[in-house]
């Protein structure tokens, strides 16, 4: 069975909030799956800050559970997530299936959450997800590996690579690592079948997933 993973996403309005107002609303809800919240201000799109909270499900029937918890505990959480609302312009919820768990290589906790979201070209998703996952696949031995997972909400064909770094620093060698790849053929195709991508990363504000 798959795993899935439920992203709540917040913007914040600029001055008047951050992301690790998110860190309370993820511990607030009693729910036993493993849990990240990640903040960014390094997003494309225009606004303040972004936090996520993600919850990490062992398969499909945990999202019933997620949302069934969420509606149970509302009356005891409803003050303070109407607080934490009023300082957001948006706040949404993406699910997401696994095709691969992160494998941290790093000796110290991670500091840093890399998501590279990449949009395949229409009728070529089944395609870049095998390409994706002969890439991490291949990953040499003392290198961390990413996790990959395929949107099941919104727009169509959106895939995520996410990789754990130690820091910045690490996230930074991981991107020449990358780049050093472009060239080779299977990162070619990769850019062939694909609309675009974006590298956005995220600091982790919390975290007790066991990676």
């Amino acid at each position: 069975m798959s795993k899935y993973i439920t992203n709540l996403v917040r913007t914040f309005k600029l001055g008047e909030g951050a992301p690790t107002l998110m860190v309370d609303e993820a511990k607030s809800l009693d729910f036993s799956a493993p849990s990240i919240v990640t903040g960014t201000m390094a997003a494309p799109n225009p606004g303040g800050p972004i936090g996520v909270i993600s919850r990490i499900l062992d398969d499909a029937t945990g999202i019933d559970s997620y949302f069934e918890a969420i509606q149970e505990q509302m009356p005891k959480r409803q003050a303070q997530l109407q607080e934490l609302g009023s300082k957001c312009t948006s706040l949404r919820m993406r699910l997401v299936k696994v095709h691969r768990d992160a494998e941290y290589a790093g000796s110290n906790p991670p500091k840093v959450l890399v998501r590279n979201f990449i949009r395949a070209k229409r009728g070529y998703l089944d395609e870049l997800i095998s390409v994706i996952e002969s890439f991490i696949d291949d990953i040499p031995s003392g290198r961390t590996k990413p996790a990959f997972t395929e949107a099941t909400t919104g727009r169509y064909g959106l895939v995520t690579i996410s990789i754990p770094y130690e820091n910045a620093a690490a996230a930074e060698e991981g991107y020449e690592w990358v780049r050093s790849e472009a060239s080779s053929p299977r990162a070619k195709r990769m850019s062939d079948i694909s609309e675009d991508s974006v590298r956005v990363p995220f600091q982790i504000l919390h975290s007790d997933i066991d990676l």
